[in-house]
């Protein structure tokens, strides 16, 4: 009875996933600690949490919450996600949304790949053994018992008890190996190091549970969050003439809004850079503090989880405290349990000037446009209508279709200015321009809630209007620059060639052995990375220890070895990047690579992949002609990946063997012409007489090719550009 129980719960879509384990038993939601964790708490009206004072919303009786969907859960010590020899997930599944979709493709093309039997039906895949089942697997009634949904992938055995998501049921088969990540999850400066002044460390811990602070506060402070501390940064605010002024005047924010998202000033420390000659050690900057806070307890009361700090005096200087602290939304106290629509912003400040304007719940990213952490995706889980307000830029545009797909296409709407006719008639009125965020819309006096209420469904991916383009074709216009993607800061030559570094592209990098192709390449993405770009290393023929090692080198741009006394500074510094890694190493198969791609892009939202090398992926593997097939197959699903999850791959690719003072060609690439045909880009490390060079031999985007002359530092194991004067030593 219990397995036909959490079956039919199962099949009705009404689970929502949580730790791992063979055991099961369905309950209610709002019945004990399981409403906690499904994130079905409620908020209603305003009350007082420990700690906080007037500041945080509070939910009511479990009596005055309606009747939820069931919660599958796990009480079994087992995991569902495979175990760690297998490069499982551990104990921790992958939360996905009942509303993210698969292709039709995708269950039923891995089924096959495994060598599983399966059925079909409109809505679900059945499987005839299951690969999981111990004992027996060969009698008929033990046979048929593995059901797919083919919507999202969720799997659940009537037998053995196996359940979880698409990505789950991915590790639990030995495919899926979670990346090795930099850091739980990136921050825009160096948090790690950052000092908060007065910090209370581990010892808080004890203290809380004396001062009778709830297991969420106490676990926050055992963190490293200093909780008393915390309690007085929204009273300091009132303080802080600067702050005060800063948030109400230029950000046209009232009191009222501030108290309701509790936003506070405290004073931060940040490190100075070691190698600007003044010493390094800590500079004091006063900064505003932006609580995250989550339900926490079997009551739907709130705690705060972690809070973002961001300095008056230089926007740059941000943290996450405390280090390593979980994901939550910044403006979780202004939505009400009966809440069936959300609004979703890129910012802190957006989120603020919706709800002042509108009355409507509104919380932000905790990361940007960028990155939507699965954690806080069982908060999200029950609205009808997510309305996404990003930035009305290319970023913010393609963050917003990145994000769709994750919390689902069909219930999420985007707020674009320009599709409001209200707000166009006042901007063209008043002579102005079309607000670039929601705080720009709030400055400008415009009807925001008109602007909510337009909000469109995203476009079918398969289907496009010219409606649907229209915006974005006056975007490109208006902005070229930002058509052209990131620019790199290290080699601005390089950006007047390609332009820039754009999603949905493949680019090959070739060159002689030993010319430098693992260090350009690590170069150019920790470039990229330090300005927002979460990356994905797979490093096949160097081991990650010693790749790090050299990325590092580069950052710090002097030799570490040399300089141990600041490797904590730019260890810091490095583990504050979005960089992951994955772990695996010489010939692995390319599917098992795809899936590891495929977990970090719905997972960590990567958007830039670097697998090097190509060769040593498939070293081994095949003979003769056949060795080229598999390459070919290879690059053509690297570029189909590359266009279906919207992300630029760079893929390094050993040329032929050519003698040493021959110059390369795109026909010089290794395989057959498909490498060169499928890329955007083609880069060539040339060795000339007089110096080496980069040389680009494709760009898709614009046409335009060219070199970039180059010398190297072994020191910093960084390349930097030969301009004019230096290239006029060598004529």
């Amino acid at each position: 009875m219990q397995l036909r129980a959490r079956w039919w719960a199962w099949r009705a879509g009404e689970g929502v996933a949580r730790r791992g384990g063979t055991g099961v038993v369905v309950r209610e939601a709002g019945e004990g600690a399981g409403r906690g964790l499904a994130v079905m708490a409620t908020v209603r009206g305003v009350g007082r949490v420990p700690g906080w004072g007037w500041q945080l919303a509070r939910a009511k009786s479990s009596s005055a919450v309606r009747r939820q969907p069931h919660v599958i859960e796990s009480t079994g010590s087992g995991s569902s996600s495979g175990s760690s020899s297998s490069g499982g997930l551990g104990a921790m599944p992958t939360f996905v949304s009942s509303h993210y979709r698969l292709s039709d493709s995708d269950v039923t093309s891995y089924l096959s790949r495994k060598g599983l039997v399966f059925r079909e039906t409109p809505g679900e895949i059945n499987v005839k053994a299951c690969p999981f089942c111990k004992g027996n697997v060969g009698r008929v009634d033990n046979q048929w018992k593995l059901y797919f949904k083919r919507s999202d992938g969720a799997c659940f055995c009537h037998r053995c008890g196996f359940k979880g998501s698409w990505f789950d049921f991915k590790a639990k088969m030995g495919d899926v190996r979670p990346a090795e990540q930099a850091r739980p999850g990136p921050t825009s400066t160096l948090d790690a190091s950052a000092s908060l002044s007065g910090g209370g460390g581990a010892s808080e811990a004890a203290k809380s549970k004396k001062a009778g602070v709830g297991a969420a506060a106490a676990r926050a402070a055992a963190r490293g969050l200093d909780l008393r501390a915390l309690q007085q940064y929204p009273r300091s605010l009132g303080k802080s003439p600067r702050a005060l002024k800063y948030l109400t005047e230029e950000r046209g924010l009232s009191v009222e809004t501030l108290q309701k998202y509790s936003v506070g000033v405290a004073t931060y420390g940040f490190p100075k850079d070691p190698s600007a000659g003044d010493g390094g050690g800590w500079q004091d900057h006063e900064c505003v503090t932006f609580p995250w806070v989550a339900p926490s307890g079997r009551d739907g009361a709130l705690a705060a989880t972690r809070i973002k700090v961001r300095a008056l005096s230089a926007k740059h200087l941000q943290r996450l405290d405390p280090k390593g602290g979980g994901w939550s939304l910044f403006g979780w106290q202004t939505v009400p349990d009966e809440a069936r629509e959300l609004v979703v912003t890129e910012g802190e400040y957006d989120a603020m000037a919706v709800w002042q304007a509108t009355g409507r719940p509104a919380v932000s990213l905790p990361n940007g446009a960028r990155s939507l952490p699965v954690e806080v995706l069982p908060m999200l889980e029950r609205f009808e209508r997510i309305v996404l307000w990003m930035d009305d830029d290319m970023a913010g545009m393609e963050g917003a279709e990145k994000l769709a797909r994750k919390l689902g296409v069909e219930r999420t709407y985007l707020v674009r200015p320009s599709g409001c006719p209200a707000v166009v008639e006042a901007v063209a009125a008043s002579g102005g321009k079309l607000p670039k965020d929601a705080n720009d819309a709030l400055r400008a006096g415009l009807d925001m809630d008109a602007l909510v209420v337009s909000a469109a469904r995203m476009p079918h991916k398969q289907i496009v209007e010219f409606s649907d383009l229209r915006s974005e074709i006056l975007t490109e216009l208006s902005n070229p620059e930002q058509a052209c993607g990131v620019q790199s800061r290290t080699l601005p030559a390089l950006n007047k060639v390609l332009k820039g570094h754009r999603k949905g592209e493949l680019t090959i990098l070739t060159g002689p052995t030993g010319a430098g192709k693992t260090s350009i390449l690590s170069q150019l993405s920790l470039d990229y990375a330090a300005q927002g770009v979460p990356t994905l290393w797979g490093s096949f023929e160097l081991s990650n220890v010693r790749l790090v090692k050299k990325m590092m080198q580069q950052l710090a741009s002097l030799p570490l070895e040399h300089h141990l006394d600041q490797f904590d500074y730019w260890a810091d510094a490095f583990e504050a990047l979005p960089m992951h890694f994955m772990k695996f190493f010489g010939s692995s198969d390319i599917h098992a690579v795809l899936d590891a791609m495929e977990y970090a892009v719905y997972v960590n939202d990567v958007e830039h992949i670097v697998l090097d090398n190509l060769q040593f992926m498939h070293s081994g593997q095949g003979k003769g002609f056949e060795r080229f097939e598999l390459l070919d197959k290879s690059i053509e699903a690297l570029r189909k990946f590359a266009t279906e999850h919207n992300v630029h791959i760079s893929l390094v690719v050993h040329p032929r063997k050519v003698d040493d003072d021959t110059l390369l060609n795109t026909s010089s690439v290794f395989g057959t012409a498909k490498a060169t045909q499928e890329a955007d880009n083609v880069i060539i490390i040339q060795r000339g007489k007089k110096y080496t060079y980069l040389d680009i031999r494709k760009n898709r985007f614009d046409g335009d090719l060219g070199i970039v002359p180059y010398t190297f530092d072994k020191s910093t194991c960084k390349i930097r550009e030969l301009d004019a004067d230096a290239m006029s030593h060598f004529s």
